[in-house]
């Protein structure tokens, strides 16, 4: 498995964790708590964690281009609902690498 992982610094993590889930939970394999959640897409898995004010995402998947995917799908979800938000927050999801 190839994977990668983004931190995102908001108050509303948890809010998003559980929206991003939801959202996805009408076509996909999801579970999740008030903190954890995961997405299973066909291409990978998206696994997020909600502590304090940070979300992190851990996307993985089995090549490059379906990483790059998983990536897209939940970064541009997750950025687009921030800004539909009442206080429209402006986030930049950025992956870094596995180590």
């Amino acid at each position: 498995m190839i994977t990668s992982t983004a931190r995102i610094e908001s108050a509303n993590a948890p809010r998003y964790l559980a929206r991003l889930c939801r959202h996805f939970s009408h076509k996909r394999q999801v579970e999740w708590t008030e903190t954890e959640g995961k997405v299973e897409f066909d291409m990978g898995t998206c696994f997020l964690e909600a502590r304090d004010s940070v979300l992190t995402l851990k996307a993985a998947a089995t090549t490059a281009e379906d990483l790059s995917k998983v990536q897209q799908v939940i970064g541009s979800h997750l950025e687009r609902f921030a800004a539909a938000m009442k206080d429209g927050e402006q986030l930049t999801v950025s992956w870094q690498p596995a180590q």
